[in-house]
């Protein structure tokens, strides 16, 4: 009869499980940084050029997985153009699919 029966995970399982944790981890951190800094741009702005219309919600694709944020949309009152000022300050682009490529 065996005494041991409780099953321990090898080193590649838990080494999995650790870089699963941690992509979890950072992804939180990348989105939290990066709302931030959105709120922060939302305050400093030219409120009388940008006015903001609402938040949106995006996807990147980054080397931690998928992060989905909140960012805010603008209208641009000089060029009527809408625009993501986080993306300018980041340097994002976006291809015709709305997916962001750098």
């Amino acid at each position: 009869m065996e005494k041991n029966i409780t099953k321990y995970p090898n080193l590649k399982e838990i080494e999995q499980m650790v870089w699963r944790q941690l992509q979890d981890t950072f992804s939180s951190v990348m989105k939290n940084i990066l709302e931030d800094m959105d709120q922060q741009i939302a305050e400093e702005r030219d409120k009388k050029r940008y006015r903001l219309i609402d938040k949106r919600k995006y996807h990147i694709t980054s080397l931690f997985g998928e992060i989905e944020l909140n960012r805010n949309y603008y209208r641009d009152r000089e060029t009527g153009e809408y625009v993501f000022l986080l993306d300018r300050y980041l340097e994002f682009h976006e291809n015709i699919t709305g997916k962001q490529i750098r």
